[in-house]
């Protein structure tokens, strides 16, 4: 079995490599990489939703130390937004990695 990384890497090796055999597996492969280049950026995007959510919780327990709650209450709010997002994200990163 062939992984990722290696077909992502020698895609143009291994379809003249399928050739020999009487098989055109171009399309095949083509599709493989484009579901992986969707799964990567899904999975790109969670990071850094996730890095946001993080960074904001951080605000957020700051502010309501310092007295801030009103401000904290708003950034509250965005981080409802963002776990939505977040969990949007998440169930299209499962499509692509199963």
């Amino acid at each position: 079995m062939l992984e990722l990384s290696f077909i992502r890497e020698n895609n143009e090796s291994i379809i003249e490599h399928l050739k020999v055999r009487n098989k055109d597996f171009r399309d095949l492969i083509l599709k493989v990489l484009d579901f992986d280049e969707q799964r990567r950026s899904a999975q790109f995007k969670l990071d850094n939703e996730l890095s946001e959510l993080n960074q904001l919780s951080k605000e957020i327990g700051e502010m309501f130390k310092s007295g801030q709650q009103q401000a904290a209450i708003k950034l509250k709010e965005q981080t409802i937004l963002l776990k939505e997002e977040y969990v949007i994200l998440g169930r299209r990163n499962k499509y692509f990695s199963s």
